[in-house]
Order: structure tokens, then C-alpha cells, then sequence
């Protein structure tokens, strides 16, 4: 399994994701767990890392996929200056800003909770068109927030998926959890190599 950490997000994300305020601490030792199967050939299309809003985006396509034209895509993002909201929160106001900015996105949080100590949600969007690109985008996301940093982790299609796709997308995202190398009660599980950090 390729072990990955942070995600590709919109332009709704990033926006919400600096309007929530910041707590700066630092994320040394913590650590976004989130792997895409070794059978679904993925690899590392692009990284960037936004020195002046502290915030990192990796997108990962199938071969022979390019940033430019895609058909699917994996999307990791930390903002290592967190969110002072609750994870429930940011996933209602990504809802919402979908809404404005997509002339009916459709969406819902399919779950919340939280795992290994930090909460999380679980959401599933529909795009009909999106403003960057004009075309359209359906979506799965997981947002947690840890204590120095909140992550995402994106699923997205530019072809509405059956039901076989989401379901078994759902459950790989559903994997992912945050660590804390520092913290004996926030454990992470066998070998973070791999797993991307500040």
C-alpha cells in the first residue's frame, strides 16, 4: 500500500480552511495515516506547499492521467495552522460554499465521529459544475482535526461513480485516522514511513 498525508483541495476548502483563524503550534510528530491500494496504481502527480497560508496539497492520479485532463483523483491536504471550528462544522460550511459556488451542488455528512482520539467526517458531494474548471465533480472527503493540524483527504470523479465505486472508496477513506508519535494514546499504527509531515 502506498502510505500518503495530505491532499489536494478546492478553492472552497482552502478558503474555509483560512477563515476559520488559526492555532499555531507546531505538527511535529503528528501525522495523517490515509493509503490508496498498491492494485489502484496511483502515483504522485503533484505537490505544493503554500508557505504564506502554512499549508500543503498532494494529488495523486491512475497512470496514464494527467493534472490537466483527469478522470479521477486522490487529494491530500494538511493546514498545519488547524481550524479553531469543529471538523462538523468545516464539513457543513464546505456543504454550504459547494452550494453558492457550484449552482447545486448536492452533498451530505455521511458520518461523524472519532478515531484514535480526534474527531473526523465523513462527506459526499456532487458538483454539476465546478468554477475552476467548468466541469463536473463528484466527491468523497474525510476532514480530521488534530491538534496542531487539520487534514483532508479527497476522492473525486469527473463521471458521476456507481454505487460499487463509492462504497468501496468510502471504506479505504474511511481508514484514515491521525497519530501522534509524541502521544501514547493518539498510536500509530505499524510504520508511518511514507506518510508526508511538515
Amino acid at each position: 500500500m502506498k502510505a500518503i498525508t495530505f491532499l489536494w483541495i478546492t478553492a472552497i476548502v482552502t478558503f474555509l480552511l483560512q477563515g476559520f483563524g488559526a492555532i499555531a503550534e507546531p505538527a511535529n510528530g503528528e501525522y495523517l495515516s490515509f493509503y490508496i491500494p498498491d492494485s489502484k496504481s496511483y502515483f504522485q502527480a503533484w505537490r505544493n506547499y503554500d508557505s504564506k497560508s502554512d499549508h500543503l496539497v498532494v494529488e495523486y492520479l491512475p497512470k496514464g492521467q494527467t493534472t490537466g485532463n483527469w478522470r479521477e483523483m486522490v487529494s491530500v491536504s494538511v493546514n498545519y495552522r488547524n481550524i479553531s471550528g469543529s471538523v462538523k462544522t468545516f464539513a457543513q460550511r464546505f456543504l454550504d460554499a459547494g452550494l453558492n459556488q457550484c449552482g447545486g451542488n448536492r452533498g451530505q455528512i455521511l458520518k461523524t465521529g472519532k478515531a484514535n482520539g480526534y474527531r473526523y467526517a465523513l462527506l459526499f458531494y456532487s458538483c454539476p459544475k465546478t468554477p475552476e474548471t467548468g466541469k463536473p465533480e463528484w466527491g468523497l472527503i474525510i476532514a480530521v482535526k488534530g491538534r496542531y493540524s487539520f487534514y483532508t483527504g479527497l476522492k473525486l470523479w469527473r463521471q458521476k461513480p456507481d454505487n460499487a465505486a463509492i462504497s468501496e472508496w468510502r471504506k479505504i477513506i474511511g481508514q484514515a485516522y491521525v497519530c501522534d508519535t509524541r502521544r501514547p494514546n493518539r498510536p500509530c499504527k505499524g510504520e508511518i514511513d511514507g506518510v508526508l509531515s511538515k
